[in-house]
């Protein structure tokens, strides 16, 4: 299931650049304590790794602008993607939002307008685009221009679906029944990216995928990569799916 809020700021107000943390701490604000619990101990459990079902994109600005390492944020909208493969997690989030109706990402507080659910894509093959750095603990080291970084970076996130279609959907699949292209390597983006004092590179690109619905759907609802519940690995299918709206604090 995946969410589109609406969001907007009435005063000017500054954020961090690196603001992934806070926002997921937002988004772990609104959910329920045993939830979380149940996720923390073990819900979707792996070769020892916890998985965590959802995932959520940048935050897209109306306006704004950069200043040393902050973010500019002038009065105007705004929007967030949350998307998710546990209908507890969207219960629970929906619910959140209900009770709230905003989202805090440091000292600075959205109001939420409305949210949007998209309908959920029916496919065995997508292009999509990322809406956050998709990060692959793999290849770290090895530089987008070089030779060897397409099929490292297509063999890790083949990898990690991998290990979520048997975590999320008890699906035993092999790397070979996914197939992952890059679509254009020129235009790849290569993000360093500060997360709990650790440095990571993450990628912004275009991808074609074509696998099981199931693997599709796990993909488009949980991202790609690592970091997923921290806001990274986010995608978006081209083009994007209808939506309808489901809350509207509008007035």
């Amino acid at each position: 299931m995946r969410f589109k809020l609406k969001l907007t700021n009435e005063k000017e107000t500054i954020i961090k650049v690196d603001y992934f943390i806070e926002l997921a701490s937002s988004i772990n604000m609104l959910l329920d304590s045993n939830y979380l619990r149940y996720i923390e101990n073990g819900a979707y459990l792996l070769n020892r790794k916890i998985y965590k079902p959802w995932t959520f994109s940048r935050l897209f600005f109306e306006k704004y602008s950069f200043a040393n390492k902050e973010i500019r944020v002038l009065p105007g909208d705004s929007y967030l993607i949350v998307s998710t493969i546990d209908d507890n997690f969207a219960y629970f989030f929906l619910k959140g939002i209900l009770k709230e109706k905003c989202l805090r990402v440091g000292e600075a507080i959205f109001e939420v307008r409305s949210v949007s659910v998209l309908n959920q894509p029916q496919r065995k093959q997508i292009v999509c685009r990322t809406l956050s750095p998709i990060i692959i603990k793999e290849i770290q080291r090895i530089e987008n221009s070089c030779p060897e970084f397409a099929a490292s970076f297509v063999e890790g996130v083949k990898k990690n679906l991998v290990s979520k279609a048997k975590a999320f959907r008890n699906i035993n699949i092999s790397p070979e029944k996914i197939e992952i292209q890059i679509v254009n390597n020129e235009k790849i983006k290569r993000k360093t990216l500060r997360i709990k004092n650790e440095f990571y590179v993450g990628y912004e690109l275009l991808l074609k995928i074509k696998s099981l619905p199931e693997i599709i759907e796990i993909a488009y609802n949980c991202g790609l990569g690592v970091k997923n519940a921290l806001g990274f690995g986010c995608v978006e299918i081209i083009p994007p799916p209808s939506e309808r709206v489901l809350i509207s604090f509008e007035k």
